[in-house]
């Protein structure tokens, strides 16, 4: 039956399907095989379903006093099947290994991260990277981080701690994985010698699967690790401070453009700071709205936030908005095609905002963890692990052509 429709129409018509029924039919049909696998389909098939899961998270729980992570998806509204709304929340059938930081998505590619291992704090090193795709549940370990820059440092110095973004290069089409790295004396107990040692941008590149060192930031900053995804147009931003005394005054925001490899240090705006306010009563972060980077503050002890927007190097304060529920954490987000700020709240609670509406909600997660960064659940048939997906993907897209013709 399937066999006797146009090629075009039948693949209109499977890209409107969700991957679970594509599953199914892949199985069963070769002419459905081919076309699902191809990169043509993939590529349509996302830009049509890019919002088909936004009604999920996934939610890093942490679950030890050595602050391990455990990742959990986190249903936002009650339109879900009766199996998974026990707890409003459920551990990721497919996982990277223990204890990873991930972020994402990127077309429904997430990247992940061992912060540590065990009791050494051993931050991350060889085999502790990799991308991953939950729907097709397919891992790719990244090589080893060697940097390789005209001036290396002295043999005592150690890697000490990164931070870590991922995005698509519109330009290549290519997947790449952003690293900032940062160095301390060996002999260094105390670990306060890594503010003399600027930090390194490296960039890993999924079609060559490959890291190469970019160059050095103007110095060490401290940055904060993003709870929510932070990339938009080609960049990946973080926000850093001068101050090495925690909590940190943030007062500088780092940009890495993944198309250009440009790197840029903006500074934030101070009069977001409010004088009655000391450091413990204040937090903010980084978080996508209106497809634009937007600085996000919350001022604990009246519950009121500021939404702060970035134009041409310049920050306007958007929005100035009062919780009517407490919140003790500012975790971001970014919901698609909606927009919403998520904040940690009583009894490990999470409460959502919602900007347009202007109405928050408590979502009733019943752990006895805190919820430490978020990033949406998004389904998607980008493959890990298949060459000869690339391979073709690459002439597809030299060619220039709009179409992708099957061969069975």
């Amino acid at each position: 039956m399937l066999e006797r429709l146009p090629e075009c129409l039948l693949i209109e018509i499977l890209s409107l399907l969700p991957i679970k029924s594509l599953f199914q039919l892949k199985s069963v049909n070769k002419l459905c095989y081919n076309i699902i696998k191809s990169p043509y389909f993939v590529s349509k098939h996302l830009k049509r379903n890019n919002g088909r899961h936004n009604n999920c998270i996934i939610a890093h729980f942490v679950i030890t006093q050595a602050a391990e992570l455990q990742p959990s998806m986190v249903w936002l509204d009650d339109e879900v099947d009766e199996d998974n709304t026990i707890n409003n929340h459920m551990t990721l059938q497919y996982t990277p290994p223990y204890n990873y930081n991930i972020c994402g998505p990127c077309d429904g590619l997430y990247y992940g991260s061992c912060l540590w291992m065990g009791d050494d704090w051993q931050w991350s090193s060889a085999g502790k990277r990799c991308l991953w795709n939950p729907t097709l549940n397919q891992f790719k370990t990244l090589p080893p981080v060697i940097i390789m820059k005209p001036c290396m440092p002295p043999s005592n110095i150690e890697y000490y701690h990164e931070n870590f973004g991922f995005g698509l290069d519109p330009v290549t089409m290519d997947y790449k994985v952003v690293l900032i790295k940062g160095y301390r004396d060996s002999t260094d107990d105390d670990c306060i010698s890594f503010a003399n040692y600027p930090l390194s941008v490296l960039i890993y590149s999924l079609r060559n699967d490959s890291w190469k060192y970019v160059r050095d930031l103007s110095k060490s900053y401290q940055l904060r690790v993003n709870s929510s995804y932070t990339f938009v147009n080609t960049s990946y931003y973080w926000l850093g401070s001068n101050d090495y005394d925690f909590p940190f005054k943030y007062d500088v925001i780092i940009v890495v453009n993944l198309a250009t490899e440009a790197i840029e240090e903006i500074g934030l705006p101070e009069t977001r700071l409010k004088d009655s306010l000391t450091r413990q009563s204040y937090t903010e972060c980084l978080m996508v709205y209106h497809s634009t980077i937007v600085l996000v503050a919350l001022y604990q002890d009246d519950d009121n936030f500021d939404i702060w927007t970035l134009k041409e190097r310049s920050w306007s304060k958007q929005l100035s908005v009062k919780l009517d529920c407490y919140a003790k954490d500012l975790l971001g987000y970014h919901y698609i095609p909606e927009n919403m700020v998520l904040f940690g709240g009583r009894h490990n609670q999470l409460v959502l905002y919602d900007l347009d509406l202007k109405e928050s909600w408590v979502i009733p997660v019943i752990r006895n963890d805190y919820c430490s960064t978020v990033c949406t659940y998004m389904e998607s048939l980008v493959p890990l692990n298949d060459q000869e997906f690339w391979v073709e993907w690459d002439k597809h897209r030299l060619n220039g052509t709009n179409s992708y013709h099957l061969t069975t």
